[in-house]
């Protein structure tokens, strides 16, 4: 499988010229002497037709619990755009697509959605997109500003449907007061999934004797990670063959349905139902916790009783990790889309990036603002080894690419489901998705 390696290198000096052209001829025209006082009227009207205001509405789960930082680059957008009006609607990751769908089918879309590359294509195939050529060329747009693979995670079939506005990956979050506290050392990269078990289940307390545990060691990632850590996707290459019920992803799979059973180190499905990793990691009862850029300012706004920071994740066969790309695209529907336009091309700027990596909102996906902010706006605070999350991208993938991809988890996680709870073995669960998953394919 072909690595994405992002490419951080050389700073790119954006100079914008604007040039006025066509300077008014205010010389009079010669007036005959006829010998007499002649007034002559030189009242000009120079009076400018008002620019209509244009209103337009952006959707987006950018920043959601900081909600701040995407606040501040609208603002700064319409102070550099008065005569458009920005209707910001701040929608969490969860809930975001399918709202859009149901505005979408409705016929009341937003103009501007924020999403990701997994959902594009199934918003592209529906025609619920613009696509963004014609204004990139008609506006000149400079298209180098952008990592390169950030650019490409939103073009399909040479359609450039979206313009990055950041890009992420996932490694280890981890308590370092608890590892301190039961003695075990930090993690590094040269963990593997041995070395995670046996680390993770020192961690693993019932605290109150109730016979529940309290204390975790471990939370597992979004399932199609550890594909990536043992060389495999959900599809094969060319996107016509489900790879799920193959030996390498059921390696990696088995990973996730062992450390899930009773007496396992991560996170039961029944403990998620009590608490969630997301919260119980704050609340100090787990000890490692697999996430990206945007847990940067949540973690420091929430925890206050312990000190924590980043690792590279523990590798399978390989190191592996997600690389994401979250992009501005344009509703077909929008009924104002060169003002549209004009808010994607700013929200995805130096200017707008800037302001997003000031506010720990994952990382740039302009260059410039990758090399000269990222690192120096973690400073002073966890997590200390921020730059692990820029290090990452050297090992990280991109999930399959289908028209059909939505469809294709909806299939999966249900079988996944019944292999965590132990109704399936992971593989005769996979096979039964790969069936279904290969019809969808057809």
């Amino acid at each position: 499988m072909k690595k994405n390696t992002v490419l951080v290198a050389g700073l790119l000096v954006i100079v914008l010229l604007l040039t006025a052209c066509g300077a008014q001829n205010d010389v009079a025209p010669p007036v005959a002497d006829s010998g007499e006082e002649t007034e002559v009227d030189d009242t000009e009207d120079t009076a400018e037709v008002a620019e209509e205001k244009a209103t337009i509405r952006v959707m987006t789960f950018f920043a959601y619990d900081n909600p701040e930082v995407e606040k501040a680059v609208v603002d700064a957008f319409m102070a550099n755009y008065p005569n458009i009006e920005v209707v910001l609607e701040l929608e969490p990751y969860d809930n975001i697509f399918t709202k859009y769908k149901t505005l979408v089918a409705g016929g009341t879309p937003p103009d501007v959605l924020s999403t990701n590359y997994e959902q594009l294509n199934g918003f592209a195939d529906l025609g619920a997109l613009e696509p963004l050529d014609e204004y990139i060329s008609s506006t000149e747009l400079d298209m180098s500003i952008y990592l390169e693979n950030t650019v490409a995670m939103h073009n399909l079939n040479g359609v450039q449907w979206g313009l990055p506005a950041t890009f992420s990956d996932v490694v280890l979050a981890y308590n370092k007061t608890l590892f301190d506290t039961v003695g075990v050392d930090y993690p590094d990269g040269s963990w593997d999934f041995d070395r995670l078990k046996e680390e993770a289940a020192k961690f693993v307390e019932d605290s109150d004797g109730d016979g529940l545990v309290d204390t975790f060691g471990y939370a597992y990632a979004w399932w199609p990670m550890y594909l990536f850590m043992w060389d495999t996707n959900i599809l094969s290459a060319d996107g016509t063959t489900c790879m799920l019920d193959q030996p390498e992803a059921i390696a990696a799979l088995t990973q996730l349905v062992e450390m899930q059973q009773p007496g396992g180190v991560a996170t039961s499905q029944e403990a998620q139902q009590s608490q969630g990793d997301w919260d119980r990691f704050i609340a100090g009862n787990l000890a490692m916790y697999p996430g990206g850029p945007w847990i940067v300012q949540p973690f420091n706004d929430n925890i206050s009783d312990f000190e924590w920071d980043i690792a590279h994740h523990p590798v399978g066969t390989q190191a592996g990790t997600f690389l994401y790309s979250n992009s501005y695209v344009m509703s077909a529907g929008s009924e104002n889309k060169d003002a549209a336009f004009k808010f994607i091309a700013y929200a995805t700027s130096v200017e707008a990036d800037t302001i997003r990596q000031e506010g720990k909102f994952e990382i740039a996906a302009t260059k410039d603002v990758v090399e000269n902010v990222f690192i120096p706006a973690m400073a002073g605070a966890p997590p200390a080894s921020a730059s692990v999350f820029m290090e990452a991208t050297e090992y990280g993938y991109k999930l399959s690419e289908s028209v059909h991809f939505t469809e294709i988890l909806d299939i999966v996680q249900p079988e996944l489901t019944l292999a965590y709870i132990g109704e399936k073995d992971i593989q005769t669960a996979m096979n039964d998705a790969c069936a279904l998953v290969n019809d969808l394919l057809k």
